[in-house]
């Protein structure tokens, strides 16, 4: 049996270069979901963790400075072309 599924991960640089996207189980059809260009809507150029929830259709980023400091949490809907939104904020 086949193994099915997506993995989902992080890119970190300047303008696009900072993104999530995902790539199915298979390799094929690597898929940007949302990235820094035009504008930061990962919140920063250091995005550093994602994690998900299937059961509600939900994306969870981590986005710091890039020394760890000045973390948010953002949340987006699987699917969806909108950029996430912060949550939660630490300074």
């Amino acid at each position: 049996m086949p193994i099915r599924g997506q993995l989902w991960y992080l890119t970190q640089g300047a303008g696009s270069d900072a993104g999530l996207s995902f790539i199915n189980g298979d390799g094929s059809n690597p898929t940007p979901v949302v990235d820094n260009d035009p504008t930061l809507d990962l919140a920063t150029p250091f995005p550093e963790d994602v994690a998900l929830d299937t059961a509600a259709g939900l994306y969870f980023v981590l986005s710091t400075d890039g020394s760890g400091t000045n973390a948010s949490i953002l949340v987006g809907h699987v699917g969806s072309a909108a950029p996430p939104v912060a949550v939660e904020t630490y300074d």
